[in-house]
């Protein structure tokens, strides 16, 4: 039997955790969900919720609770002061914040948006507010997603906002950010009893997860979904734990979990997300760079973090990607009847004219 076992693992990992499998399900459909609903929308509904994004710019409870808590010092933790507000991990929080600057971001440069002086200067200022809580919330890679965001933004609405960058020094002086930053200059090398940082425990995690992926290939649809967690201990039992643990990778994750079939599959997903975006580029230049930004952030977070799991995340991000790509659509039908009633009007203009 151990023999099987040893030759035919894959079978364990499809019913050893079927609740995972069953979680991962849901997870990907309420996501397509999302998108389907995003994009199947009618002007008059696409309307009302471009306001209703506005609203939650704008009265976001979230923010609410996290100044609530960094007022009351319950964000304080071993590493330094982390936000999370009414997330369970401050790095679905940052995420969040990370998705929310982008939207605010693409309201002030979008061409389809139109926004009074008074509400705009209100999303002017709330730019500095949402970066703020990003570094307080100590998630290292929702720090570099930000930054792509604040530099490109800089680019294409005022080049003199990039003298913000001179004021960077001062960043390492809000409570935390020190502290997440030395870690990764310590704790790198793998040695008997050394504890390594988070980022080195990750990139060994990941590079034995490979090395037994390749022992034991499935490569055509992996192992199953929710089947890292399980054969975690066969790996790298120092973070096998109660429970197990995620490759906080998503690439990792997929191909260990779905095979080469996924990872092509999750691939092909976000080309289509950027060819529908590009439609944009030829009519709102501004907010297709935007979106093109957020996406970049969003898979330079599935690099080191388990994105898959953070649900109130992908709801947000998936549905505000689905609105824009259905804003596109709507343009796109629009112009395309104004260039034909265009052409119709000329010819009979020249009908006329004989």
């Amino acid at each position: 039997m151990g023999r099987i076992s040893r030759k035919c693992p894959r079978v364990h990992g499809h019913f050893a955790r079927p609740n995972e499998s069953c979680k991962g399900i849901s997870r990907a459909g309420i996501l397509c969900r999302g998108i389907c609903t995003s994009v199947q929308l009618s002007p008059v509904e696409r309307e009302g919720l471009a306001v209703s994004a506005d609203s939650h710019v704008f009265i976001s409870y979230t923010c609410y609770i996290a100044f609530i808590e960094l007022a009351t010092g319950s964000a304080a933790t071993e590493s330094g002061i982390r936000l999370k507000s009414t997330f369970t991990h401050p790095n679905i929080f940052a995420f969040y914040l990370v998705s929310l600057l982008a939207l605010t971001m693409f309201m002030l440069q979008s061409s389809l948006v139109s926004l009074s002086p008074r509400v705009r200067s209100w999303f002017v200022l709330y730019l500095p507010v949402t970066i703020i809580l990003i570094a307080l919330t100590g998630t290292r890679s929702a720090w570099v997603g930000a930054a792509i965001l604040i530099v490109i933004y800089a680019s294409i609405a005022d080049r003199r906002y990039l003298l913000c960058l001179l004021l960077i020094p001062l960043v390492f002086y809000i409570p935390g950010v020190e502290e997440r930053l030395v870690d990764l200059g310590t704790g790198n090398v793998n040695y008997r009893y050394a504890t390594l940082n988070s980022y080195a425990w990750r990139k060994l995690m990941w590079e034995r997860a490979l090395d037994w992926f390749m022992d034991n290939p499935s490569l055509l649809l992996g192992y199953g979904l929710g089947s890292f967690r399980y054969y975690l201990p066969a790996f790298f039992f120092n973070a096998a734990v109660e429970g197990g643990t995620d490759p906080h990778n998503v690439y990792v994750q997929i191909f260990f979990e779905m095979g080469i079939f996924g990872l092509v599959t999750f691939l092909w997903l976000i080309a289509s997300l950027f060819i529908k975006l590009r439609k944009q580029y030829s009519f709102d230049k501004g907010g297709f760079i935007i979106m093109t930004a957020l996406l970049a952030s969003y898979l330079i977070a599935c690099f080191s973090d388990n994105m898959l799991d953070y649900l109130a995340f992908q709801w947000y991000f998936w549905f505000v990607m689905g609105i824009v790509c259905a804003w596109n659509k709507l343009e796109t039908a629009i112009s395309s009847v104004d260039k034909s009633d265009r052409t119709r009007a000329r010819y009979v203009g020249d009908a006329l004219t004989r």
